[in-house]
């Protein structure tokens, strides 16, 4: 499976965001359609390939996501030690080198899960800035666990409508962007259709 351009630049950019030190919690920004599925699972794949005791968590919202998730680091690394954790889809697995799960399965699991490495968020811009939500909570908890965890967040959309941007103000659970792909890379490179150019703008008007 061959990675498009940007699609290898972001999983490059996101050691190098640790290797020059610029912070533990780095954004990955990819318009809707740019493959972001992909991406997880090819920085999990040479991740694993270069470091084999590191361990990998994704957590989302949806189901849907779990899977499709689960599903590309399996076609990209078959061989994978990988599980899933989500009630919605009757799997509730926690030794796994590598665990798809669903944060309104896990939030309150953390210690059954045990250390994790890199925790990456699909869909990142719902975890709340502060309070004592699913998300927050768990990260606390994964963190008490292993306190260098590093959190990886994965959007097409990195704002939040009341809150702003997803790196910046106190408490910001991230802190800066290691890649950012234009929605008008993938226009001008026809990797997204007519109706998902319109679906872009609207996303970009409403910034």
């Amino acid at each position: 499976m061959k990675l498009r351009d940007y699609q290898d630049e972001a999983v490059t950019a996101i050691n190098h965001y640790f290797i020059g030190k610029r912070g533990d919690n780095p954004l990955v920004v990819v318009p809707t359609a740019g493959g972001k599925s992909l991406i997880i699972g090819e920085y999990i794949k040479r991740c694993v390939q270069k470091w084999p005791d590191t361990r990998f968590m994704m957590i989302t919202h949806q189901k849907e996501l779990i899977e499709q998730n689960f599903e590309k680091l399996l076609a990209l690394h078959n061989e994978i030690d990988a599980g899933i954790y989500s009630a919605g889809i009757g799997r509730k697995e926690t030794d796994n080198q590598v665990l798809f799960a669903g944060i309104q399965s896990v939030h309150a699991k953390a210690n059954a899960i045990g250390r994790v490495d890199a925790l990456l968020i699909d869909e990142c811009h719902l975890v709340p800035k502060q309070g004592t939500g699913r998300y927050l909570k768990f990260i606390n908890d994964m963190r008490q666990i292993n306190p260098r965890l590093k959190v990886i967040g994965f959007s097409a959309t990195p704002y939040r409508m009341q809150g702003g941007l997803l790196w910046e103000g106190k408490n910001a659970l991230f802190d800066g962007i290691a890649y950012e792909v234009p929605v008008k890379k993938l226009l001008n490179d026809g990797y997204i259709t007519p109706w998902l150019r319109q679906r872009a703008e609207l996303t970009l008007a409403l910034i």
